[in-house]
């Protein structure tokens, strides 16, 4: 599978994850090491979505932005 299917297949089970269990959601996405992985891109990506969208903490929100960036300083973007 190429990356760019891979950071869609992250994307959409962060997202997924978040809308069926938001405590496991901002526990693995907090405990994820962020990488170049697309699938751990994708997931981190979706995860922030999710919280963007259903307007959860702040804080939270904030925290996991933080937490996605990489090693670079690049923060990653939503890509579908």
């Amino acid at each position: 599978m190429d990356k760019k299917n891979e950071i869609i297949r992250g994307f959409n089970s962060g997202y997924k994850l978040m809308n069926l269990n938001p405590e496991l959601g901002f526990e693995l996405a907090s405990s994820i090491r962020p990488t170049n992985d697309g699938f751990t891109k994708g997931f981190l990506s979706g995860v922030i979505e999710f919280v963007k969208e259903k307007s959860l903490s702040k804080e939270k929100l904030k925290k996991l932005i933080e937490h996605s960036k990489t090693n670079k300083g690049k923060t990653i973007s939503k890509e579908r």
